[in-house]
């Protein structure tokens, strides 16, 4: 007779000073960025590697660099970072073209190009795999302005240490997150505040990352965030759910 075991399941719920600890100290090095170039894409003078140092519990792998790229249409646009295999071909070509000069378009896989999260590694936590949902998105936000702007305008729904811990009634934004909860309409039911907290859940080879965040941009809204690795690795597959809506919203 055969006999088969569950996997070791390893969970840990994070509050609202972790993650905006590291949203605060991302934003700095995002500032950083000069708001400059032509319209179209344009290769920027900013070491993203920088955003990769916020987080303590990731590296950049050996063997690559990143590159970061504008795109501005008048008082719009974004940016996006890839990443190059060190020394290679493609990243010869690719940093050789001058910072702020005009491009017809970005390199692509076909150029060498990779994701960004492709050139990262972590150290196997909890907090690693946290951490590597929040770069992916700092990644994103690299160069945005005005329409751009996306990560910025969202709240991560986390409550605080002390609530976590059955205290922090008083918070003010304990009473803040919970206010815009009982504001919005959930299908399904409000959940307890702490279950808006940020989880992370390593079970055998497959982690999930699950978070809440709120915005007002084209609506107020409340959206369930699944981020899942497969374990050492750190590029996400994720999935969005909207969870609560509610009247009241703003557009740039």
């Amino acid at each position: 007779m055969s006999s088969s075991s569950e996997p070791t399941v390893t969970e840990q719920i994070f509050p609202y000073e972790v993650v905006e600890r590291y949203r605060r100290q991302a934003r700095l090095v995002r500032r950083d960025l000069q708001n400059r170039g032509p319209d179209n894409w344009c290769r920027a003078e900013f070491d993203a590697a920088r955003l990769v140092a916020v987080f303590s519990h990731l590296a950049i792998r050996p063997g690559y660099r990143l590159l970061t790229y504008l795109f501005r249409a008048g008082a719009n646009g974004n940016g996006v970072v890839l990443a190059f295999a060190e020394g290679s071909d493609a990243h010869r070509v690719a940093a050789a073209v001058p910072a702020w000069m005009q491009m017809i378009r970005l390199p692509g896989e076909e150029d060498g190009a990779k994701s960004p999260m492709e050139a990262i590694d972590g150290d196997g936590s909890p907090l690693a795999y946290l951490s590597a949902s929040l770069l992916l998105r700092e990644f994103r936000e690299v160069g945005a302005v005005w329409h751009g702007i996306d990560w910025d305008v969202k709240s991560v729904c986390a409550p605080t240490r002390a609530w976590l811990r059955g205290a922090g009634r008083g918070s003010k934004h304990n009473r803040r997150l919970a206010k815009i909860m009982g504001d919005l309409d959930w299908p399904s039911g409000p959940p307890p505040l702490e279950d808006l907290a940020p989880v992370v859940r390593i079970a055998g080879e497959t982690v999930r990352v699950v978070s809440y965040t709120y915005s007002e941009l084209g609506g107020r809204h409340i959206t369930r965030w699944t981020d899942a690795y497969a374990r050492g690795n750190y590029v996400p597959s994720t999935e969005r759910e909207q969870m609560a809506s509610g009247p009241g919203e703003f557009v740039f």
